[in-house]
């Protein structure tokens, strides 16, 4: 079945809950059509017209205990989707409709951010913190085409860029 998730608001999180850093986004709205399940995958609109793909990180409504699924008309009002991985920003978050989306759709999405828009997936820990990366959105699969990717970003003019994809290669011990 074909998610459909009207966006109302969107409020970016960046927190360092006992000294672990995570940044998520909270999209606000209302399940037109559906089931979302923890772990699922959503393409998250944004207002460049370009989207991103991120993953479900957990549910928010008014201190109520979801669970782990929601579902068209379980709740009548709006509600919070937590996604990460990357965390979209929420000036950026088109008003519009989330859909989901398979986990190759996923990658693939991956992929193109980080080719062409890598400051979505490396950047900083945000106003609190600009001085520290963000490793939450930065979480890649170590695959070839990731690998060439983060050669080529090492070899770019921006050097925060390059700095930040030679990090992930070394972690890799590439």
């Amino acid at each position: 079945m074909t998610v459909q998730f009207k966006i109302e608001t969107s409020v970016e999180v960046h927190k360092d809950p006992m000294g672990h850093y995570h940044h998520w986004t909270i999209l606000v709205g209302k399940l037109l059509e559906g089931a979302i399940r923890l772990g699922d995958y959503l393409i998250i609109p944004l207002a460049d017209k370009t989207i991103l793909a991120a993953h479900v990180g957990g549910f928010e409504l008014a201190s109520q205990n979801v669970g782990v699924e929601v579902s068209t008309g379980q709740y009548d009002g709006a509600f919070g989707i937590m996604t990460r991985c990357p965390a979209a920003q929420s000036s950026k978050v088109l008003q519009d409709i989330v859909r989901d989306c398979t986990a190759e759709e996923y990658h693939a999405i991956l992929l193109e951010t980080l080719q062409k828009h890598p400051t979505r997936i490396f950047h900083n820990r945000g106003p609190q913190a600009s001085n520290r990366d963000c490793h939450d959105c930065a979480v890649l699969p170590n695959t070839s085409e990731v690998i060439v990717l983060l050669r080529n970003q090492q070899a770019t003019t921006d050097t925060y860029l390059a700095r930040r994809a030679s990090l992930v290669l070394q972690k890799w011990a590439l």
